[in-house]
């Protein structure tokens, strides 16, 4: 009768502490209802681009000076004659910087975004611009979303990835020459949430990454011609990475983590500004346009642990993998491309990963233990391909372009999810041990197949005598 009375006082007592440790119980019922409308904080859209430009900057003229470019920090309207950068020479962009000639403009080194969200413009108003075999034009990285951890009645939700700047190449005078590199700003990835519970007050716990950042467009505007020389490569930015997010409760507590989403890559824009005498692009083998790829997964999964019992079943665990992002495309307006080309879409991300566990139900100590918690994953859906390319050719028709080239993280695959359940508690003087938990595993849907993998369920085992139930595991595996 005395052990009677004592489970029934410890269950009493788990309840107050579920309300939290001198906390109210209305605290806890907030923070739990919180933990229901838990979603990732969205990423700014894509930066737009276009081939137009302000005419009321101050316009070099062909007497003006003609600058060197050296190895910066350079920002703002760098106006002249001409502008040439040496190849072997690193130039720094440090903001939204413009290079104005009046003529030519030609890069024969790396000349590279390093900090924040930098639009790149080149313009050349009566003369050509020159991407020489040794010349970069890069966008480099934005830095990642800031991540964050759970606090004690907050829980963990990170900020997003910043979208990629814009790249853009105009002559409207003369033509593009790309016989080195051009390759739009990569997205930043978003940030990482933690939230690792309390270890003497039972809370759920929660938390979401940030969506990542858009990769950044690249457009190529020019009157006469566009060539892309052999070896040549013209790509979209690529999007960040969505933030990872880990939430772990200590007792009594559910569990809850989102990845955060990805994002699409850059698309590349070929135009010309007359639509009565249509631009002629040239490639040369081994010339390449193509989209940037869409946002992969992290390295980490979405992972939620669910809190144990304490005189009471385990808790819950539920772990979703974000979405991975389409890949940009290739969009040509005002040209035609002459002879044979390689121009193809950028690859869909994969979805992240999720791996969820139940927490185990606590021992008895006169009747059967209590049961373990259950869990539930899903994998990320596998971001799709750019759109296809429709490649207008000088003899009137339409052709398609390549397809996408898959790579790592960019496959398009849906992602994983596996679950843990929690084990029952060992049963009382008069009492069986308790059943494990229940769980549902389902990968992915593929971003090229749009199908979903067959889910894995775990049954709960029922345990007799009095050890309780092993725990119960199942893995879904993501299609492309």
């Amino acid at each position: 009768m005395f052990g009677l009375f004592l489970q029934l006082f410890l269950g009493a007592l788990s309840l107050v502490l579920a309300a939290g440790v001198g906390t109210s119980v209305a605290a806890y019922i907030a923070r739990t209802l919180a933990l229901a409308r838990l979603t990732p904080r969205r990423a700014l859209a894509k930066i737009a681009g276009s081939c137009t430009f302000s005419q009321g900057l101050s316009m070099p003229s062909s007497g003006s000076p003609a600058p060197t470019l050296g190895a910066g920090p350079v920002h703002g309207t760098i106006p002249g004659s001409s502008i040439i950068q040496p190849p072997g020479v690193t130039t720094n962009v440090d903001g939204d910087v413009v290079l104005l000639a009046h003529g030519d403009i030609t890069i024969g080194g790396a000349f590279q975004a390093i900090l924040g969200i930098s639009s790149m413009t080149m313009i050349s108003l009566r003369g050509n611009i020159r991407i020489t075999p040794g010349g970069k034009v890069r966008g480099g990285k934005i830095a990642s979303g800031p991540a964050t951890r759970g606090a004690l009645f907050r829980l963990a939700a990170a900020g997003p990835g910043q979208p990629g700047g814009v790249i853009r190449l105009l002559a409207p005078r003369g033509s593009i020459d790309v016989e080195g590199r051009v390759e739009g700003q990569d997205g930043g990835d978003g940030g990482k949430a933690d939230d690792d519970g309390f270890s003497v007050i039972p809370l759920p716990t929660g938390a979401a990454g940030g969506q990542s950042g858009a990769g950044g467009e690249v457009w190529l505007c020019a009157l006469e011609s566009i060539h892309i020389g052999i070896n040549g490569v013209v790509r979209g930015g690529e999007a960040g990475k969505g933030g990872a997010a880990r939430a772990k409760s200590m007792r009594l507590g559910d569990s809850l983590a989102v990845h955060g989403p990805g994002n699409s890559g850059g698309d590349v824009h070929l135009n010309g500004p007359n639509p009565s005498a249509l631009t002629q692009v040239f490639f040369e083998q081994g010339g390449v346009v193509e989209g940037g790829h869409g946002a992969g997964r992290s390295r980490r999964p979405a992972a939620a642990i669910a809190g144990n019992g304490l005189r009471s079943n385990g808790r819950y665990a539920n772990a979703i993998g974000g979405n991975g992002g389409d890949g940009g495309t290739v969009l040509f307006s005002g040209c035609v491309v002459n002879g044979p080309f390689t121009v193809r879409p950028g690859m869909g991300g994969d979805g992240a990963w999720a791996v969820a566990t139940g927490g185990f139900g606590d021992d008895a100590i006169l009747l059967s233990g209590f049961a373990g918690g259950g869990a539930n994953a899903v994998g990320g859906d596998g971001g799709a391909p750019g759109a296809p390319v429709a490649v207008p050719t000088a003899a009137g028709t339409t052709v398609p372009g390549q397809p996408p080239v898959p790579g790592p993280g960019h496959t398009s695959t849906g992602g994983s999810a596996t679950v843990i359940t929690g084990g029952g508690g060992s049963g009382g003087l008069a009492g069986n041990g308790g059943p494990s938990g229940t769980g549902t595993a389902q990968g992915g849907r593929g971003g090229i197949s749009k199908t979903l993998s067959a889910p894995v369920r775990v049954a709960p085992v029922a345990a007799t005598g009095t050890p309780g139930a092993l725990r119960g595991s199942g893995t879904s595996i993501g299609v492309p």
